[in-house]
């Protein structure tokens, strides 16, 4: 037996992972940052999403992830690949840590999981004596996990970095819009406090979905009673809603599932889910919505603007955020109509024309601006 303490195996992978992502993460930076050290990029990024702005170390695997799986402002996604490949494993092991540092209870499985995705991130990042130091530890791990579930014999190969683990070309993943979509007007791209975020630079975040992370099976969604799953779904929960809040709580349910390995949901488990999420640490619901720990619904005055081809309904969009477009709007044209504004609001979210549900919604959010 190679893990004797699930946990304490989680734990040790994290420092380990974090000494050798930080001096990668400065490396890729370092032309861009001024002399900064890169944790004011994350500084920055909380400025741009209307964030409490945090203290960051460069030694903490939160920050060093975050880094990772976040679009960075202007810099877009200076470790990732159009597949997202970094931002998915990058996803996964942002679970991890949020298990370890809950203190939840871990399994054999999540350590073998731990062990491979921190394989593959420092295989594609470049660091190929990193990812071997994973691969051995996830191959021995893999032995423990075959006697656990009863399994013979496991064979053992020699470790090497394939085509799937090589370096990666650093370019923005999302392919430029076609031209076809309706796009948000550039007036209301830019931030009024942009003289703030040099390294980042003065564009307004746009919408960006959380990266489906696959972190379980069916049929521990099947048993949601149990402690473990529950921490596991907790764990889940406060990733997604940190990446993407305020986000609808049904929205957080589906990811959820789909992180189980499942694509449909019926209207039981989607409650089930829907309680857990709000039993996750620090999230916050309000009016059917998840907010972060991160942001204060009654002082947040961002907006994540996104064009029609994002996979985002309107009526997913907190009534909050679309007042506050509406908003920023108003104030940077004196005078607009209010069917001209109520138009130029949808434009900001991808939307050219309008239904009941979407006109009831954007109505709801008009009642909100002062």
């Amino acid at each position: 037996m190679v893990v004797e303490d699930p946990r304490n195996c989680l734990d040790v992978a994290l420092v380990t992972l974090a000494t050798r992502l930080d001096p990668i993460i400065a490396a890729r930076l370092d032309g861009d940052l001024g002399g900064l050290p890169w944790t004011a990029v994350l500084t920055q990024l909380d400025v741009v999403k209307g964030k409490k702005p945090g203290t960051y170390s460069v030694s903490d695997p939160q920050a060093q992830l975050r880094i990772l799986t976040e679009r960075l402002g202007g810099l877009g996604f200076p470790f990732d690949d159009y597949k997202r490949t970094v931002s998915t494993l990058g996803s996964r092991l942002r679970i991890a840590r949020n298990q370890v540092y809950h203190h939840d209870e871990v399994t054999l499985l999540d350590v073998f999981r731990m062990y491979d995705d921190s394989c593959q991130l420092l295989g594609h990042l470049g660091d190929a004596e990193g990812a071997a130091g994973f691969a051995d530890l996830r191959d021995r791990a893999l032995v423990d996990l075959a006697a656990e579930r009863g399994v013979a014999h496991v064979a053992r190969e020699e470790v090497t970095l394939s085509e799937e683990l090589a370096p990666s070309t650093a370019v923005t993943p999302n392919p430029p819009a076609a031209s076809t979509e309706v796009q948000p007007e550039a007036t209301v791209m830019v931030r009024d406090n942009a003289a703030s975020t040099g390294v980042v630079g003065g564009q307004r975040e746009e919408y960006e979905p959380w990266p489906v992370a696959v972190i379980g099976e069916k049929a521990e969604l099947d048993d949601l009673r149990k402690k473990y799953v529950k921490q596991k779904v907790h764990a889940l929960a406060e990733e997604i809603v940190e990446f993407e809040g305020p986000i609808p709580v049904n929205r957080v349910a589906a990811l959820i599932t789909r992180s189980f390995g499942m694509e449909r949901m019926d209207e039981n488990r989607r409650k089930q889910i829907g309680r857990q999420v709000g039993n996750a640490e620090g999230v916050t619901i309000v009016e059917g919505y998840a907010w972060p720990p991160s942001i204060d619904p009654n002082t947040w005055s961002e907006f994540r603007p996104n064009n029609s081809g994002a996979d985002r309904p309107f009526t997913d969009i907190s009534p909050l955020e679309i007042a506050n477009a509406m908003r920023f709007i108003g104030e940077h044209q004196p005078g607009i109509t209010p069917g001209d504004l109520e138009t130029k609001t949808l434009r900001t979210f991808g939307r050219a024309r309008r239904g009941s549900l979407i006109s009831a919604h954007l109505a709801k959010a008009a009642a909100m601006v002062s």
